[in-house]
């Protein structure tokens, strides 16, 4: 994700990102020449569907979420 999520809510846009390469020459078969990035911020998230064995109706839900800054080069303090 590129921004920070705001609900818990069903979306059919799920697969938005950055684009960091897929395999490509002269580094086959590496990781490949993707975009550049500096100061980028993105959003790691997990959900994860689970059941307890209790009788329920369908399964449980649960979302976790990071903030991840990727190669910066500049810092600012908070006060």
């Amino acid at each position: 994700m590129t921004s920070s999520p705001t609900s818990f809510v069903p979306s059919a846009d799920f697969g938005t990102g950055y684009y960091f390469g897929r395999f490509a020459e002269p580094n086959y078969p590496g990781f490949g020449a993707g975009k550049s990035l500096s100061n980028g911020t993105f959003y790691l998230v997990v959900m994860e569907e689970y059941v307890t064995g209790e009788a329920n109706v369908g399964a449980l839900l649960s979302i976790a979420s990071n903030e991840i800054f990727y190669n910066v080069t500049t810092t600012t303090t908070t006060t």
